[in-house]
């Protein structure tokens, strides 16, 4: 049924008459709004401002039933029920008819009824409350814009935008962002964002040539029929959404799922069982049926938002009795491989499924893309904008609360000053890095080759060592600072706490003026563990 029609009258309270001139009796027909106010109109009326109108009267309607429940015509008049509230319909009509107009000040009154302006096919209503939209652009941009978005009104949606900034992005709110898409917000972050703007720059439309996701052919790895498991004997087959036939065993569905039970039991048994997932989720779907080896994983597909389908059916078919060994599974394999190969993509695949846990772990990497704003992928499309505005501010507290923990760390190395102990000649040692870690073996090469530059330890103030350290800390800060993540951190904590022992050890490994690269050091490790536990909390209220 479309949501105009001759339909029903509304349950509860007789309707009400709408104020005049619309409580005429002299009219032909009446307007019933979804609050039960009737309007009183003429059909001529309604016809030359709208062809959708124009096009429903030429259409033979069938006698109200009361049967049914249908409306029984009022005063000889018949009844079309329709969707929109009585203000939106008195709005629309006053505008169509030849009378005075009654101002229409919020934006919510303006995007009702010039939606319904535009469902209803009306030039004259569009044209007016488009109007009307944009003089309030100039009062609340941020709202007129979101409104454009969900009108899909280019020429609104930039008039808006030239009047914002992006300090103006952080008053977004669920409410004002609800029914606008991520991609949306996304392109109005990058207008709001680059200089010069081209001429050409859509903010409703997506790019032509954005990239999409490579499609797996599911004829090249599963034919049809396929045996779920290499046991002798199936005898049920389900059937995917892509008509790939799987071959099982009905007693081991029965024990593993009450819901597969259920279909099983209204089943044909001469029919396949009919799924709504693809081919891709059904086969570790049902391969999570069978007993499996904690070394044996069943085939989880490589595709972020299949990998959230079967995470789902998991949920959807209740699979318990070994379905959690593939959700294992897919947690591993989506922290290990999916999130870091291209989390943005990840992260729309989890909020679209729902998956908070899952979008978190993707949100972690996407801090790694530099620079954040810029990432783009076409599944921004459908997902909601306050998804994407909430991790753009997630992105920006990790910057700031980075930038203070970087700021901190300089001050503190600025502040050090070396110990100075007599000097007797002391030996210098060597340092053996192969058997040290990763990142232990790149801060001893950094030592070796600040060892390596010019000597000038005799000067009290800024030794060569020091300014050493200040310059590598200062890489990693603007590495940090880009990619508040934490991980990227080089130095390790052990070899820092050895590097100042070293110094004040007996056998003197290094000689005094070194400590202060190794105090400088065990700085970096603090900072370093202060900064990943401060990251951790702003990831935690992260949602």
């Amino acid at each position: 049924m479309s949501d105009t029609e001759v339909t029903p009258n509304v349950i509860g309270a007789d309707p009400r008459t709408a104020p005049s001139p619309f409580d005429r009796t002299t009219t032909d027909i009446i307007l019933r709004s979804s609050d039960n106010v009737d309007f009183n109109v003429f059909s001529q009326i309604l016809i030359a401002a709208s062809p959708f109108f124009e096009t429903m009267f030429e259409l033979p309607q069938p006698s109200p039933s009361p049967s049914r429940g249908q409306a029984q015509p009022k005063y000889g008049k018949p009844i079309v029920q329709v969707s929109e509230n009585s203000m939106t319909l008195e709005t629309l009509l006053r505008i169509c008819y030849p009378i005075v107009q009654r101002d229409v000040e919020t934006l919510e009154e303006v995007e009702s009824s010039l939606r319904a302006a535009m469902k209803f096919e009306m030039e004259l209503p569009i044209a007016v409350l488009t109007d009307r939209l944009e003089a309030l652009t100039y009062r609340l941009p941020l709202q007129a814009w979101a409104v454009a978005c969900r009108l899909n009104l280019e020429d609104v949606a930039k008039l808006a935008a030239s009047q914002l900034s992006l300090c103006d992005l952080e008053n977004c709110t669920p409410q004002l962002l609800e029914g606008v898409p991520a991609g949306h917000y996304y392109r109005l972050h990058r207008y709001l964002s680059i200089t010069p703007i081209p001429e050409s720059y859509q903010l409703l439309t997506p790019p032509s040539s954005c990239p999409t996701a490579p499609s797996e052919s599911i004829d090249s790895l599963l034919p049809s029929p396929y045996t779920v498991v290499e046991v002798p004997t199936p005898d049920i087959v389900c059937r995917s959404s892509d008509d790939v036939d799987f071959h099982a065993h009905r007693t081991v569905l029965l024990l593993s799922s009450s819901v597969l039970s259920q279909m099983i039991a209204t089943g044909d048994d001469r029919s396949p069982i009919r799924f709504e997932e693809h081919s891709r989720v059904l086969r570790p779907l049902l391969e999570s049926c069978y007993p499996m080896s904690d070394s044996v994983w069943p085939k989880i597909p490589s595709d972020p938002f299949e990998q959230m389908s079967l995470l789902a059916a998991l949920e959807k078919y209740n699979i318990t009795t070994h379905g959690h060994h593939t959700r294992t599974a897919l947690e591993h394999i989506w922290e290990a491989d999916t999130a870091p190969r291209n989390p943005m993509r990840a992260y729309c695949a989890a909020i679209r499924a729902g998956e908070t846990c899952s979008a978190k772990v993707a949100a972690q990497y996407v801090l790694e893309m530099d620079p954040v704003e810029t990432a783009y992928v076409p599944e921004m499309e459908t997902m909601p904008a306050i998804s994407y505005h909430r991790l753009l501010t997630y992105s920006d507290t990790c910057r700031r609360v980075a930038a203070e923990h970087c700021r901190d760390i300089l001050d503190s190395l600025a502040r050090l000053e070396p110990t100075r102990r007599p000097d007797t000649s002391p030996t210098h040692g060597t340092i053996r890095a192969t058997s040290m870690q990763p990142a232990a073996r790149k801060v001893v090469s950094w030592v070796a080759e600040a060892q390596a530059e010019p000597a000038a330890a005799s000067q009290k103030t800024s030794p060569p060592l020091l300014a050493w350290v200040l310059r590598r800390v200062e890489e990693l800060v603007s590495d940090v600072e880009r990619r508040p993540t934490g991980w990227s951190l080089a130095c390790n904590i052990h070899v820092a706490t050895l590097f100042v022992e070293a110094t004040r050890a007996e056998e003197r490994v290094w000689c005094c003026r070194c400590q202060v690269i190794a105090e400088a050091l065990s700085l970096v490790r603090d900072w370093s563990n202060r900064l990943d536990a401060t990251i951790d909390n702003v990831r935690a209220s992260f949602h």
